[in-house]
């Protein structure tokens, strides 16, 4: 563009002639061109400074370049050979030495053999010497213009093509001398005539040390015949790669894994030789020892372990985090009469049928899985598995959350078959029945004589001898209330209990059963309060109500210090309501007993309602209890349809919180009442 407009510029004002406009422009713009081709390069070079950099060898041998250039481009350009050879292309002489400056020095080398050709070759040319001389001053520049152009481009062409062949090689020569990984080159005989420098790195040879020698030589003796084998067919195919984990021998006599991937590239003409690339892999296969080992040590403890649950005669179910079923030991399948294909893969749930005592199907997040599942903690119920065959086992089940790194990633449910324990447990509670039954008589026979002695005036017996008397008396009729106590248990234990519902007035009940506690209330000068709120007549019966809340206010005053504090409240409450914590499962009327007394040691809570449990702090308070009271509250009320739960701290005092159905309680047959 800048030649175009000086020129069109000058030709406007008369300087040039318009005939001559093309001629000029073209003259021009070669001058540009080549300004920009004999410049650029050589610019680009020196802006580089490790193009620069020469060592000693290099420059002389870049002076030596300049100096045969120079001197050839002045024979040349200079008209020296002119008389001789006038008619020879005298002008690629310079050729070669252009060639020479871009193969060795690239940019540095093309730009400025470029620029002494260039110099040399104008200066003569101006002068009227050298091959380029025509008929007047610009035809002769024009022509030498196309010259210097044409071996300028291509000279700079090939200084790029090879700086970029060269930068590809060395990036590709770092990878190489850089690589963890060894690499040789074999010829046809299998011999290294090329070893990578991390050779030093991997078998402790320098890279001259394998030169010339066959590569099974670093290989293992016990294993170097293989090896041979393997290279001799891979050198008679064509493009075969192969892989091969062998032993070799390092230079300091130690011996090691390596594992090569060689490549037959003979026949490529790039390459020419069969490329091995080999690294150490001791340490993988000390681990791989390892993991074997500790697989061998895994399946041996495996084996134990299967024979150990085998040998168990606890049925046991290990599951998975989503409850189902993954295996199952033999006492399993001769417990339930189902196989291990019946089960696995499937929840408890849908495979086992469990029911309460009174055959009732326990309900899904009831079961002991899911509630271990749930709390993350272990849970043990005691239930009755139906068989497959219908019939019915007691059994105890155990489910056991296994959790890793704070997750439940399954769990295991262990079932006992209880049917012996039950069979005793039945035994002991007749043996009981039996025996309070024959106890009565000679304690009712006592208890009369007792209060026949102790209400005569005219008795001739001394006040030491009544003191006595009174005594026998008091302690005779522990003995009852033992003894109706224990009959109690073992008429609710076998089941022969009646409950016979009738409408009943709850307030009425309560008020008797305070009525009756007064005396101790008003003897320990205990601040007693009450909120009875209106509660419906409801089928009930009475004999048991008045049991239940006996019991527990009775507790409620006996462990209540002098000057303390016991509050009884009757409401009531609909279904999912809150009271005490806890949901309401259906309308309900509810009770709540709260004292300031000893309370229950936190550690001893879950007992609170074993029978004939008593809390330590509870034997030292009274030292008479039985264990008997909470243990029968809590089972009438599992068959009423209620529920008794509470809070306690110790030294602080506790709150009991019972519920019974609004709809009533259900009606029972029996052979006997509780006394």
């Amino acid at each position: 563009m800048i030649a175009t407009f000086a020129v069109l510029v000058f030709s406007f004002t008369g300087n040039f002639s318009w005939s001559e406009f093309n001629y000029l422009a073209l003259t021009w713009w070669f001058r540009d061109a080549l300004g920009v081709l004999i410049l650029s390069p050589l610019l680009i070079a020196w802006s580089d400074s490790r193009r620069l950099h020469l060592n000693r060898r290099e420059a002389l041998e870049f002076l030596l370049l300049l100096l045969g250039l120079l001197l050839v481009a002045y024979v040349v350009f200079g008209g020296v050979l002119a008389p001789v050879a006038r008619n020879y292309s005298l002008e690629f002489l310079v050729i070669p030495f252009l060639i020479w400056g871009a193969f060795r020095f690239k940019q540095l080398g093309a730009g400025s053999t470029i620029l002494v050709m260039s110099v040399v070759a104008i200066w003569n040319t101006v002068q009227g010497v050298g091959p380029f001389v025509g008929v007047n001053v610009s035809s002769s520049i024009l022509e030498l213009q196309a010259f210097v152009s044409v071996t300028a481009l291509i000279t700079v062409m090939l200084a790029a093509m090879i700086s970029k062949s060269r930068l590809s090689e060395q990036r590709f020569r770092d990878l190489i001398e850089h690589s963890f990984e060894g690499i040789a080159l074999l010829n046809n005989k299998a011999e290294v005539y090329y070893a990578s420098p991390s050779t030093k790195q991997v078998l402790g040879f320098s890279p001259v040390d394998l030169i010339n020698k066959e590569w099974v030589t670093v290989v293992n003796k016990d294993d170097r015949e293989r090896v041979r084998i393997l290279l001799t067919e891979l050198v008679n195919t064509k493009g075969k790669t192969i892989n091969i984990e062998t032993q070799a021998n390092k230079k300091d006599g130690k011996i090691i894994w390596l594992e090569c991937t060689a490549t037959n590239l003979l026949d490529e003409p790039s390459v020419q030789a069969i490329v091995v690339n080999y690294r150490g892999i001791t340490d993988r296969k000390q681990a791989e020892q390892n993991l074997k080992l500790y697989n061998a040590r895994l399946a041996e403890e495996k084996t134990k372990d299967e024979a150990l649950i085998a040998s168990i005669g606890d049925g046991i179910i290990a599951t998975d985090p989503q409850g189902k079923i993954i295996r199952v030991n033999r006492a399993f399948e001769d417990m339930t009469g189902l196989e291990p294909e019946e089960v696995v893969g499937h929840t408890t749930a849908e495979v086992l049928r469990v029911e309460n005592d009174k055959g009732q199907p326990i309900p899904d997040q009831e079961r002991s899985l899911h509630r271990a599942f749930s709390s993350g903690q272990r849970v043990v119920a005691s239930h009755y598995l139906v068989r497959k065959d219908t019939a019915k086992l007691p059994v105890t089940i155990t489910a056991t959350p296994i959790i890793y790194e704070g997750a439940v990633i399954g769990a295991i449910e262990v079932l006992h078959d209880i049917t012996k324990e039950k069979q005793i447990d039945r035994a002991k509670t007749e043996f009981v029945s039996l025996a309070s039954h024959q106890l009565r008589g000679p304690l009712a026979a006592v208890n009369w004589y007792g209060e026949a002695l102790l209400s005569d005036t005219k008795s001739s017996l001394s006040d030491q001898q009544k003191k006595y008397l009174d005594v026998i008396y008091h302690s005779n009729q522990r003995m009852i209330h033992l003894v109706n106590a224990l009959l109690n248990v073992s008429r609710i234990e076998l089941g022969t209990f009646m409950v016979t519902p009738e409408p009943t007035n709850i307030i009425e009940v309560a008020k008797t059963v305070v009525e009756g506690l007064q005396p101790k209330i008003k003897d320990k000068k205990i601040y007693f309060t009450t909120n009875f709120g209106k509660i419906p007549i409801i089928e009930a019966d009475p004999k048991l109500t008045w049991t239940i809340l006996g019991t527990l206010l009775e507790n409620a005053v006996k462990y209540t210090p002098a000057d303390g504090e016991v509050y009884f409240e009757i409401s009531t409450k609909k279904l999912g309501d809150s009271l005490g914590g806890k949901k309401i499962k259906q309308d309900s009327v509810v009770f709540i007993f709260k004292d300031t007394g000893c309370g229950i040691p936190r550690l001893q809570q879950n007992r609170i309602f074993t029978k004939f449990f008593r809390a330590d702090n509870a034997i030292k308070t009274d030292p008479d209890g039985n264990g008997l009271g909470l243990y029968v509250v809590k089972t009438l009320l599992d068959n009423l349809g209620g529920e008794v739960w509470f809070d306690s701290v110790e030294n602080k005092g506790t709150t009991f919180y019972l519920t019974l159905p609004l709809a009533g309680m259900p009606k029972k047959e029996g052979t006997k009442r509780l006394t």
